[in-house]
C-alpha cells in the first residue's frame, strides 16, 4: 500500500482572507474531524453570540462538493458549531476566514486541525485593519486608553486589540517586522517575542538591535518555560544591559505550582543517562510523578549552567497532587541562598 505523503499547511499561510459570508451557503462533512454532538451546550454560545457577536470566525474553503452543487459556495473548515448556532439564531451571514481556492480532503481535515495557524493571521493583519481608522483617530499614545476605545468602538476583545497594537508599533520600528518575524520562526510565543523587541531597541528607542535581538531569541528558545521567564524579568529589569548580564541576575524570583510537566528535549548527539530519561518521559501520554523529578533534574542543571550563582527565591502556589513539590523547590532554593515560599502552610492537601 502505498504510503500517504503529509500534508503542507505552509502553503494557505497568508491565503485566508477576513470576510462575510452567507450562512446558507456553507455546508460541512467533507473537513471535518469532529462529526458527533455538535449541538451539545449550543445555547450557550448562541447566548454569547447574542450578547458580544462572535469573537473568533469560522473557516471556509471551497471542495470537490461545492463546486459541483448549485446551494453551497462554501465548505466549513472550522468552526462548525459556530456555524450552527448562527443558524439556529437565524442569521443570515457570519464572519469567515475565507480560502477562496479548491482543497482536498485530507488538507481541509489537517487545516481543521491546527486552526491557531490562521487565527494567527487574523489577529496580526485582520485586527488591525479594522482598528486602525480609530486608532489613528483617537489614538493618545497610551496603550491602554487607546485599545479600550478601539475594542469599544468594534465590538472586538481588548486583549485581542491590545495584542495587535502591540505587534503592529513592534512592527514599524527599523528592523521590528524582520526581528518580530525571526522571533517567531523560533517558536517565540508572540507577546513574549513583543517584550524582547522593545528590550532590544537601541538607544534612539525607534530601532531595534538585530544582533543583541537574535543571540538574545537564540538563546530565550533553547530555554525551557521557567528560566524563559526569569531571563525575560531580568531582561525588563536592566533593558540596556545584554544577554550575558541577564543570564547572570544575581537574584531570580520563580512562581509556579508545581513541578514542570514539560522540558526541552535534549540536542546531544551522545545523549547522557538522564537524557535518556527526559527522552522517555517525552514520549508518555501521562506526565506522571517520576517523569516530573526528572523535568526538575534537569532544569536545576540548566538553572546552574545559565544563571551561576544567582538566588532562586520561589514562590509555590497550593496545587493538590504535587506532594513533592515543597520538599523539592524549597530544597534546591535553600541550596542557592534564596527564599522559599508557600501560601498554604498545610500544602500539599
Amino acid at each position: 500500500m502505498a504510503k500517504k505523503q503529509a500534508v503542507d499547511l505552509s502553503q494557505f499561510r497568508g491565503k485566508f482572507k477576513y470576510s462575510e459570508v452567507k450562512v446558507s451557503e456553507c455546508t460541512n462533512g467533507t473537513f471535518q474531524v469532529r462529526n458527533k454532538n455538535i449541538g451539545v451546550n449550543i445555547d450557550d454560545l448562541k447566548d454569547s453570540i447574542e450578547v458580544s457577536g462572535l469573537i473568533q470566525p469560522i473557516g471556509v474553503a471551497r471542495s470537490e462538493v461545492t463546486e459541483g452543487s448549485d446551494l453551497y459556495e462554501w465548505e466549513i473548515v472550522w468552526g462548525q458549531r459556530r456555524h450552527y448556532a448562527f443558524e439556529s439564531l437565524g442569521l443570515e451571514t457570519i464572519p469567515a476566514m475565507v480560502l477562496d481556492e479548491v482543497i482536498s480532503p485530507e488538507e481541509g481535515k489537517a487545516l481543521s486541525v491546527i486552526e491557531n495557524l490562521i487565527r494567527v493571521d487574523m489577529q496580526t493583519k485582520e485586527v488591525w485593519n479594522a482598528i486602525e481608522e480609530i486608532y489613528l483617530t483617537f489614538g493618545s499614545g497610551n496603550l491602554g486608553k487607546d485599545a479600550q476605545i478601539c475594542a469599544e468602538k468594534t465590538g472586538i476583545p481588548l486583549s485581542v486589540v491590545k495584542d495587535a497594537i502591540r505587534v503592529e508599533l513592534v512592527k514599524n520600528l527599523k528592523n521590528g517586522e524582520k526581528m518580530y518575524r525571526y522571533a517567531q520562526e523560533k517558536r517565540i510565543p508572540k507577546s513574549q517575542a513583543i517584550d524582547i523587541l522593545n528590550i532590544c531597541r537601541k538607544s534612539d528607542g525607534i530601532t531595534v538591535d538585530e544582533k543583541k535581538t537574535q543571540e538574545f531569541v537564540d538563546y530565550y528558545a533553547a530555554q525551557d518555560n521557567k528560566l524563559r521567564g526569569a531571563t525575560l524579568a531580568a531582561a525588563k529589569q536592566n533593558p540596556g544591559g545584554n544577554l550575558e548580564q541577564w543570564k547572570d541576575a544575581d537574584s531570580i524570583y520563580l512562581i509556579t505550582d508545581g513541578l514542570p510537566t514539560q522540558a526541552i528535549k535534549p540536542s546531544s548527539s551522545t545523549p547522557s543517562l538522564k537524557d535518556g530519561r527526559i527522552e522517555r518521559c517525552l514520549k508518555k501520554e501521562l506526565i506522571d510523578l517520576e517523569c516530573r523529578l526528572n523535568f526538575f533534574s534537569a532544569f536545576k542543571d540548566t538553572y546552574k549552567d545559565t544563571f551561576k550563582n544567582a538566588k532562586l527565591n520561589t514562590i509555590l502556589l497550593p496545587l493538590k497532587g504535587d506532594p513533592k513539590a515543597t520538599f523539592t523547590y524549597s530544597l534546591f532554593s535553600k541550596q542557592t541562598d534564596g527564599c522559599f515560599l508557600t501560601s498554604s502552610k498545610d500544602w500539599p492537601l
